[in-house]
């Protein structure tokens, strides 16, 4: 169910950016203030982050993933409705915080449901529903506002979401387990003096911050760069949008296989030679003369930015 959950959000997330060049029509809006539409979502939802974490302590896994799915669901829908540039950030702000209260409680869920010694693939598993999530997407997303509209699209979503977190609550009702799991967690609080002076921790932020440069940038604009810059139709970004975002999902998925086979112990060097190729392939995009040869250097970029992405959660 959490993964499940990981793919309506990532579904959810993408529908933006699949629509952001028909709202700009529709409401009038340069790419730069299109910009700003779309960032407004990630500072909300890094801002939620750690705020996330904490209502999870406190209220436990089940009804924080109930809230959040709840929330995001209903300001998908309302993304829909949007009048007007600022109707749309605060909507794409709210958007956000209900998005970012779910990693904390879906990788909490997770650490409660494994042993230790599973939890690597398990996480690892399940970072893979992002990119099925995001490959997924235009599939759906880009005939809909072919043929009824980027409104409706968002409408259809949001009403997905809210007929998932209904399933969600029925079937994963709380059990006693996780009652007590909780109230260990609640009595066992780390100093945030302890946790802000961890020099792993920081080195994770460095790590997790550059790789998200790329494929956070990626996922905003590429589809409205092939569908302005290189004119490719609905049709054509149904399939060529998807392709890195399988790649990454393989990616994330053999990553705790190679991790433990090849670089046991040296998890650094993996980092380093995994988002090496991730820049240089980012490189070749830029310096790509064709669609096609755009795609092929995407799909590698992604590729080797999520073994390193992973590799940093394991």
């Amino acid at each position: 169910m959490i993964y499940i959950g990981y793919i309506v959000c990532f579904i959810d997330r993408s529908a933006i950016s699949i629509a952001l060049s028909y709202i700009g029509k529709d409401l009038h809006l340069s790419t730069a203030t299109l910009g700003v539409v779309a960032s407004a979502f990630f500072f909300s939802y890094a801002l939620m982050q750690i705020p996330g974490g904490w209502l999870t302590d406190k209220f436990g896994t089940y009804r924080t993933v109930i809230v959040a799915i709840a929330m995001w669901s209903l300001f998908t829908i309302m993304t829909g409705f949007a009048w007007s540039l600022g109707a749309l950030v605060i909507i794409r702000i709210l958007f956000g915080i209900g998005e970012g209260a779910y990693p904390s409680a879906s990788l909490k869920e997770i650490d409660m449901a494994f042993p230790y010694e599973q939890r690597s693939a398990a996480m690892s598993s399940t970072i893979s529903s992002n990119y099925v999530g995001a490959a997924i997407a235009p599939m759906i997303v880009a005939p809909i506002i072919a043929t009824l509209g980027w409104r409706v699209a968002f409408h259809a979503m949001g009403i997905i979401g809210i007929i998932f977190v209904i399933v969600y609550a029925v079937l994963l009702r709380p059990k006693q387990k996780e009652k007590a799991a909780a109230a260990g967690v609640a009595g066992n609080k780390v100093p945030w003096k302890n946790i802000l002076s961890n020099g792993m921790l920081w080195q994770f932020f460095l790590v997790v911050f550059g790789l998200s440069i790329i494929t956070k940038g990626l996922d905003s604009w590429m589809p409205t760069y092939l569908l302005t810059a290189r004119h490719i139709s609905l049709a054509g970004i149904a399939w060529m949008v998807p392709m890195p975002s399988i790649a990454a999902g393989i990616g994330a998925i053999v990553s705790g296989f190679i991790l433990v086979k090849f670089f046991k112990g040296h998890e650094k060097l993996m980092l380093a030679l995994t988002s090496l190729c991730a820049t240089g392939f980012m490189f070749g995009m830029y310096e790509a003369k064709s669609v096609a040869a755009v795609i092929a250097f995407e799909i590698a970029a992604y590729f080797f930015k999520s073994l390193a992405f992973a590799g940093t959660v394991e």
